[in-house]
C-alpha cells in the first residue's frame, strides 16, 4: 500500500462513503443492513473482527463542530 497515495487520495478524492453508496469499484464494503436513510457496512479494515460502521446516506460535511 503506498501510504502518500492513500492520504493524497483521502484529502482530495470523494467521501469514501458517497463513493461507496455511488457503485465506485474502488470503495466496496459488504452491506449488513440499510434503510431508506442509513446504511451498515463491515469496516474494509476493522481493528476487531466484525467492526460495522453505520452512516447516513446523505453526505455530511461537518458531523461534529465545536464552540464558534
Amino acid at each position: 500500500m503506498d501510504l502518500g497515495a492513500c492520504t493524497e487520495r483521502a484529502r482530495t478524492g470523494p467521501c469514501f462513503i458517497c463513493a461507496f453508496l455511488s457503485g465506485y469499484p474502488d470503495y466496496e464494503h459488504h452491506v449488513i443492513a440499510q434503510d431508506d436513510e442509513h446504511v451498515a457496512f463491515l469496516d474494509r479494515w476493522p481493528t476487531l473482527p466484525g467492526k460495522v460502521l453505520i452512516a447516513p446516506k446523505q453526505h455530511i460535511e461537518h458531523a461534529v463542530r465545536g464552540p464558534h
